[in-house]
């Protein structure tokens, strides 16, 4: 049997800045032709009514030179990273090791990381941004008691902050099934998308397929098939069953 985890990404559509710069004054004598001998008499008036642009007299019909100098184009600043820390620890008070930490955001990439060995994780985060905090399962976990898919809670950070210890509830084993109105078994055809909701916040996408998956609190469970859906929200307390018919 397999399970599998999947983010809903949503992707940072960037935008770059280019300067741009005022063109040279372009030289030209009185006919638009070249630059004529100049009478030795005359030439100190000629200098002294010439314009200060350095620029000849235009021919008619022609676009005047721009003379401005190229102007600076301001570049936003980088926004400034934060670091997040903190632990996590099943019901019995063990650190948990296994899956990963996401940290969802709009509109930028999600930030995910691993814990370490006791537990603890770091990630570097943007300063400001609302970051949704779910812990979900990675490839192959063993039934351990600790949800698969559960939010922490949506936080927002402008400086380095240690969330501290973060303690995860019991989990309870959900087999999820899909059938047809006629009973045909669909399971092992269609994904079931599973995100919790935790105080109002909602996050997390998980894709089960044949496994039991471990779960508490208020699930929504989604999947698509031939053009339909079929969406369920459960309150998991207890070991048990979910089918999505069609």
């Amino acid at each position: 049997m397999e399970r599998q985890t999947m983010l809903r990404r949503q992707f940072l559509a960037a935008t770059g800045v280019a300067g741009v710069g005022g063109l040279a004054g372009c030289f030209g004598g009185s006919n638009g032709e070249g630059t004529e001998e100049s009478d030795p008499e005359t030439d100190s008036q000629v200098k002294e009514t010439e314009p200060e642009s350095m620029g000849g007299t235009d021919t008619p019909g022609e676009t005047p030179s721009e003379t401005e100098t190229p102007s600076e184009t301001e570049t936003p600043s980088e926004d400034e990273s934060v670091t997040v820390s903190g632990s996590l620890v099943g019901p019995s008070g063990s650190p948990v090791t296994s899956g990963q930490i996401d940290f969802l955001t709009i509109p930028e990439y999600p930030e995910i990381v691993s814990p370490e060995e006791d537990g603890t994780f770091s990630a570097e985060l943007t300063s400001g941004l609302d970051y949704t905090v779910v812990r979900e399962s990675g490839y192959g976990d063993s039934i351990d008691g600790v949800p698969d898919v559960y939010v922490i809670d949506k936080l927002s950070f402008t400086s380095d902050t240690d969330l501290g210890e973060i303690s995860l509830p019991e989990a309870y084993k959900v087999d999820v099934t899909v059938e047809t109105a006629e009973g045909e078994d669909l399971t092992d055809q269609v994904k079931v998308f599973i995100s919790h909701t935790n105080d109002g916040v909602t996050g997390g996408n998980a894709v089960v397929s044949g496994d039991p998956i471990e779960l508490t609190g208020e699930v929504t469970f989604s999947a698509d098939y031939e053009g339909e859906t079929r969406e369920k929200t459960v309150t998991i307390t207890e070991a048990q069953s979910v089918t999505l018919t069609f």
